[in-house]
């Protein structure tokens, strides 16, 4: 709703400001962003980049500003990396750690020390992903509310509650997908179930 784009350039600097009053994903029950806003300044081979929104207008208060970075001066490698972040979603604070960085290039991803965290639980990605059967994506979880999928869920039916801990590790993504193992979920519910 109320979709806006603003470029400007001078020699070989780029501005773009593109956003929204509102955007919906799904259906009316489905997640909803207002004031989404994404700024991106372009010099030489760097793209800063800034993402917001604010629901100003809601009982629940979400909101976050993003900033960080991608960089193409290794092309075709590509690096993204986030260097600030705040987001509130249903009034907790998510931050990603400042060490952090995705670099993509033809064979692999690569994900180093990308961790998300609020309110006393975080998760963490951490490896690569490849054509290398031995390279791995570790996934790990640390206390982490799984009712946060209810976003995502509730429109569906299905409510999960418990917390998630432990981690994943993910091998053969290109080839034959693998998936080990070690994790907890305490106080697991399912649709107000309680199972274990």
């Amino acid at each position: 709703k109320n979709w806006f784009v603003v470029g400007s350039s001078q020699s070989s600097y780029f501005k773009l400001s593109t956003g929204c009053s509102a955007i919906m994903f799904g259906d009316s029950t489905a997640i909803g962003i207002d004031e989404l806003a994404f700024y991106a300044d372009v010099h030489a081979d760097t793209v800063a980049y800034k993402l917001t929104w604010n629901d100003l207008d809601k009982a629940d208060h979400n909101t976050a500003n993003v900033n960080g970075i991608a960089s193409f001066n290794k092309y075709p490698e590509i690096l993204f990396k986030v260097n600030d972040a705040r987001v509130i979603i249903n009034d907790t604070l998510w931050t990603v750690n400042s060490d952090n960085y995705i670099k993509i290039d033809t064979s692999s991803i690569i994900v180093h020390n990308f961790r998300i965290s609020g309110n006393k639980q975080g998760m963490l990605a951490n490896g690569a992903i490849s054509v290398d059967p031995l390279d791995k994506l570790t996934l790990t979880f640390d206390n982490f509310n799984i009712s946060h999928l209810d976003l995502f869920l509730n429109s569906k039916g299905v409510d999960f509650d418990g917390f998630l801990s432990g981690k994943v590790d993910v091998t053969g993504i290109y080839d034959v997908p693998n998936f080990v193992t070690d994790i907890v979920i305490d106080e697991f519910c399912f649709n107000k179930e309680k199972l274990g």
